[in-house]
């Protein structure tokens, strides 16, 4: 499975990356940008330009205003956001709560536990497909990106220098790819629907045929079956109610399998 100094590393490089911009500028100001530019292209199609004056001076710093703390009601929230914490828990806005539906290690279906390190997650009312909203009674799926080996298949080395067994491999097999659970509101609380026909994992080692211009083209040599899913990171939902989800950093994967 993936070695932990890439894949955190890449991860870590991406949290820490920041855009090259003027020291000046300020969120206020960015979004003032951002404003004046939609306005000028939509007046600009009708042969005239359009934006608030020095909106791109601003954007530069040379007449940028610091934020000042604007209540909560300036950006258009109904709630109160919260202060920068280092608590170690989920710290949410007065009035919001939250429910543990599935923890790593519990059981989704007979032969499949919940996945490690939770990325994208998508619901999907139950009644989707009929084209209904039901708003506490649907689908969750949940990709599992990757391991961290020292939790999941008790690998140590921190230097990655020894192989790991097939045992551990197949512990971090079965970690990652993506969960379907059925969840519901009950009593004003989202619980697991325990042994529903919806409930279903998919890893590393789950056959999956392919479909439409993919299969058996030369860029899949010709392949119509391929086995398992890893490194899901991002995804989306389709118009057509389908879920998308994207395999990322997998590079690391080869070579350990």
């Amino acid at each position: 499975m993936a070695k932990r100094s890439g894949v955190q590393q890449v991860k870590k490089e991406k949290r820490d990356r920041r855009a090259d911009v003027s020291p000046g500028m300020t969120r206020r100001s960015f979004l003032t940008y951002l404003g004046a530019g939609s306005a000028a292209l939509a007046a600009g199609s009708a042969g005239a330009t359009a934006g608030p004056a020095g909106a791109q001076e601003g954007f530069l710093g040379a007449a940028s205003t610091p934020y000042t703390g604007d209540s909560a009601g300036s950006f258009g929230l109904s709630f109160e956001p919260i202060e920068p914490t280092d608590a170690d828990e989920l710290v949410l806005p007065e009035g919001f709560k939250f429910d543990i539906i599935r923890r790593w290690g519990e059981p989704v279906t007979a032969d499949g536990d919940f996945g490690y390190n939770n990325d994208y997650v998508a619901y999907f009312p139950i009644d989707a497909l009929q084209d209904g909203t039901n708003s506490e009674d649907g689908l969750l799926w949940v990709n599992h990106e990757y391991t961290n080996p020292m939790w999941v298949s008790d690998y140590t080395d921190p230097d990655n220098a020894t192989k790991k067994t097939k045992e551990q491999v197949a512990k971090e097999k079965a970690a990652v790819g993506g969960s379907v659970i059925r969840v519901r509101k009950e009593g004003g609380t989202w619980k697991f629907v325990q042994d529903d026909e919806h409930n279903r994992r998919i890893d590393a080692t789950t056959p999956m045929v392919l479909t439409g211009a993919a299969a058996g083209s030369d860029a899949v040599k010709g392949a119509t079956e391929v086995i398992g899913t890893l490194a899901n990171c991002s995804g989306g939902v389709t118009p057509w109610k389908t879920v998308l989800t994207c395999e990322e950093n997998f590079q690391y994967y080869y070579g350990e399998s």
